[in-house]
């Protein structure tokens, strides 16, 4: 999915999480929108190679939560989580394919199963450890 309806999607589903959330500014909104389109700095890292298995995963932000002290607030970093796991259930695609859509690790590409397996897991992951986080907040 390209930059435009990553934004416009994630835009739409923060704008709904506004409804319960009133600690969530509404600039915040439209910084978590811009921020799930991070995962795709890959393109411009790794000269056109997209999906690393770096940039496509929770591990940064699961780092940054629980064991970077950064001074910028939890609230922040777990709503930072919840754009990435966004960006990574965009992302998920049903319709075999190759190529850009395989998630690469280091040298090697997974197949298009594991790939989708590899993004199903951290989106679902990364939005689990947010409501959980919510839930007990």
């Amino acid at each position: 999915m390209n930059f435009k309806y990553h934004f416009l999607i994630s835009l739409l589903i923060f704008h709904l999480l506004w409804i319960p959330i009133p600690e969530l500014k509404y600039i915040e909104l439209w910084i978590f929108a811009f921020l799930t389109t991070l995962p795709d700095i890959d393109l411009k890292i790794d000269q056109g190679s997209h999906r690393n298995f770096l940039t496509h995963s929770i591990i940064i932000p699961i780092l940054w939560i629980f064991w970077i002290d950064s001074g910028i607030g939890l609230w922040f970093r777990m709503c930072f989580l919840l754009t990435i796991s966004i960006h990574l259930l965009l992302d998920i695609s049903f319709k075999k394919k190759g190529g850009s859509y395989t998630i690469k690790v280091l040298k090697w590409r997974l197949n298009y199963k594991g790939s989708t397996i590899y993004l199903s897991l951290n989106s679902i992951l990364g939005v689990f450890i947010f409501i959980l986080w919510i839930m007990l907040w």
